[in-house]
């Protein structure tokens, strides 16, 4: 067996991948402190993944723990800045907190990463809203629709 054997790290990977998919499981999950302790462990055994990051923002969200969320969602984007939906969703954190500009600015990022993204203009619209700027508000909800 020596001509297969396994390239290094990946164990690690698959493993990775496992613990990653129990834990975006776990977001549905009724018990939401049981969730939020294996997103923290698949955190901490995987620090340099992005999508467990991310996943731990969202579970924050669901949680309404804004600055949480935000925390996690900053974690990921310094590993990945490309994160699209980790770009996106901190904004709706973010407006959730007040602080609009920064929310604006967060799923602008994300948007000019991925412009086909419809969340990111749906989140594009709501953070709008709150910055009363209507007419803004309604051209992304366009975009929207059109894609």
């Amino acid at each position: 067996m020596h001509g297969h054997q396994r390239p290094g790290g990946v164990e690690q990977r698959c493993q990775r991948v496992d613990v990653g998919r129990q834990a975006v499981g776990d977001r549905e999950a009724p018990d939401q402190e049981d969730a939020l302790r294996r997103f923290q462990a698949a955190a901490a055994a995987f620090p340099d993944s992005p999508a467990i990051l991310s996943g731990l923002g969202q579970l924050h969200e669901d949680r309404e723990e804004w600055e949480d969320a935000v925390a996690a969602y900053d974690r990921a984007l310094a590993l990945a800045p490309q994160h699209v939906e980790a770009w996106s969703n901190r904004s709706l954190a973010l407006k959730e907190l007040g602080r609009q500009d920064e929310a604006l600015a967060s799923v602008e990022r994300a948007l000019s990463i991925r412009p086909g993204y419809a969340r990111g203009w749906l989140n594009a619209a709501r953070v709008l809203l709150e910055l009363e700027r209507f007419g803004d508000a309604l051209a992304a909800t366009d975009k929207v629709l059109a894609l």
